[in-house]
């Protein structure tokens, strides 16, 4: 039961063709146990808001360069309504940054599942227009973090584990 969100979420991934983009991979950031108890044990609630995510993304992807898009995902618990409860940040491959505002609208504006005891976060990184794709399976391959985050990350030449604490520091 535990893999069912890697298993599923890859399975997923798998399953979607782009045509401007290779399949995009998905990178969890939490462990198996915290994501059952966040999200719930219907693991197909996840994946169709990842699903929906993408189809949010499709008009705003590839245009006409070599890139690599991450797109950083944080869900935050809360009630319904019109309380924002998920947030998205990204990590370009050009410099400077395409300009993202329509597509963090876009993406934000997708209902987000419900989440309790904490948040739940993740990045969809795409390969656009014949860039060469992460290894996202290796720490090595994982997408850096947003810029914005580097503030509140301790200084280490290690992998940082994106813990609660440092999420509530980027998004209070």
């Amino acid at each position: 039961m535990k893999l069912h969100y890697i298993l599923v979420v890859f399975a997923w991934v798998a399953a979607l063709g782009s045509i401007r983009a290779a399949g995009p991979s998905v990178v969890l950031y939490q462990p198996n146990n915290v994501l059952t108890m966040r999200l719930g044990d219907d693991v197909g609630v996840f994946a169709k808001y990842i699903k929906a995510l993408e189809a949010a993304a499709e008009p705003f992807l590839g245009k006409d360069r070599a890139e690599l898009l991450d797109v950083f995902v944080v869900i935050k618990p809360g009630t319904v309504g019109p309380v924002q409860r998920s947030r998205v940040w990204f990590v370009s491959s050009l410099s400077p940054q395409p300009p993202t505002a329509d597509l963090k609208k876009a993406l934000e504006e997708v209902p987000p599942p419900e989440v309790t005891d904490g948040p739940v976060v993740f990045a969809i990184c795409y390969a656009l227009n014949g860039a060469q794709p992460r290894d996202t399976k290796s720490e090595a391959g994982k997408p850096p973090l947003p810029g914005e985050w580097r503030e509140f990350l301790p200084k280490s030449d290690e992998p940082v584990p994106l813990s609660d604490t440092l999420l509530k520091n980027v998004w209070p």
